[in-house]
């Protein structure tokens, strides 16, 4: 609608210039025939140097419609060149798109058929974090434990869970712990954040996109357990120089749930940007 209100005034300016230059036209030969038929016999020999001093001005007229012309030729090649940007560019977020959301039904699909059995149950699909998640508690517990009994090894069985809910879990710890539960999933998990981390990776090289709203498309799709598991393959030498770096540009770990965390202190073991937040550890 702007740019049709900008087109119908520049047309409008440019008849206003023809009917101006129509107008001085007219009024230059009127004046000079007037001139000639009523000048007396001695100054009708500076007739035709009116007609001269017309014809200059109807050249400078024409001269200057030329240029009229040529500057609303290119203002029209301007706005045609605008409009091949605009159909390039959404020619360009269409093939993104494609590929983006390609991505996303086959990393769903994979999610569907991730399966887990602890040799009495077959867990299939999504349900299968939650499990993942536990089994990472269990194994993080079990190096604690262990760490503790052999520093302190006098504490009564019936006082460790007590001494571990009150621990400050280190990077080590959770390193060694993913580890562990990354060896006995290695199928499902590595597939999986492979899977992930290439979506992610789409859309940070993707040029011209909003790179935040198909980022919250992709955080949408993952669970608390998941977001966990991520948090900790991020950590992990894993995802730790590629994956962790696109977490914190692109706040990954934005609306994680902290309490599924070991403890509170676990979240500054990234950068607060990964959570969507910029004040660091007081």
């Amino acid at each position: 609608m702007k740019k049709n209100k900008e087109s119908n005034k520049e047309s409008g300016n440019f008849i206003v210039f023809i009917a101006i230059s129509s107008l001085v036209l007219i009024l230059t030969m009127g004046m000079t025939i007037v001139i000639g038929l009523y000048a007396d016999e001695g100054k009708r020999g500076t007739f035709g140097d009116m007609f001269g001093f017309a014809n200059a001005l109807f050249t400078g007229l024409s001269f200057i419609g030329l240029i009229v012309t040529i500057l609303l030729q290119r203002k029209d090649l301007n706005t045609q060149r605008e409009e091949l940007k605009k159909q390039t560019n959404s020619i360009h977020i269409q093939n993104f798109e494609n590929t983006f959301f390609q991505m996303l039904n086959l990393f769903h699909s994979l999610i569907d058929n991730l399966e887990y059995d602890d040799g009495l149950n077959l867990t299939k699909g999504r349900n299968i974090f939650p499990i993942l998640r536990s089994k990472f508690n269990e194994y993080l517990q079990e190096i604690i434990t262990a760490e503790n009994i052999k520093l302190q090894p006098n504490i009564p069985t019936g006082k460790r869970e007590l001494l571990f809910s009150k621990l400050n879990v280190g990077e080590e710890h959770i390193t060694k712990a993913y580890h562990k539960l990354y060896l006995h999933n290695r199928n499902n998990l590595g597939h999986y954040f492979r899977t992930l981390y290439h979506i992610v990776k789409l859309v940070h090289n993707t040029p011209d996109i909003d790179k935040k709203f198909y980022i919250s498309l992709i955080r949408a799709q993952l669970s608390s357990a998941e977001q966990i598991l991520l948090f900790y393959n991020c950590i992990h030498f894993n995802g730790q120089i590629k994956f962790k770096p696109l977490a914190e540009k692109y706040s990954l770990f934005k609306n994680i749930d902290y309490s599924l965390l070991p403890n509170v202190n676990s979240k500054f073991l990234i950068k607060q940007s990964a959570f969507g937040k910029t004040e660091s550890k007081k």
